[in-house]
């Protein structure tokens, strides 16, 4: 991410104030995260009114960066049950069970 970019967020994140960090201070996660976030030219064909909305939210993307510093997901072995999409329906561990249990015979 370019510096100007970096001071931008900044300047988003804390408006009305001078930030008290300067870019090259910003720390190591923080500064990843915003060099993840893909600048404006990116998108080659925009019409003007879609490239200021996306100048938009890739700017309040680097704010929050800022004001909330850079998350990680946590790993966790039991985190993919979360987005098992039938995990709600009645009997559906007992199936797979089944099946489990055939597939280990066979």
């Amino acid at each position: 991410m370019r510096e100007e970019e970096i001071y931008a967020a900044l300047k988003a994140a804390f408006p009305g104030m001078k930030p008290s960090v300067p870019p090259a201070d910003v720390d190591p996660a923080t500064r990843a995260a915003l060099d993840a976030v893909p600048g404006i030219e990116a998108w080659d064909d925009l019409s003007p009114s879609e490239r200021e909305r996306r100048e938009r939210v890739l700017t309040d993307i680097r704010r929050r960066i800022v004001e909330n510093e850079a998350r990680r997901a946590v790993p966790d072995a039991d985190r993919g049950r979360l987005f098992m999409p039938f995990a709600a329906l009645t009997g559906y561990d007992g199936m797979i069970a089944d099946v489990e249990d055939e597939v280990g015979k066979g």
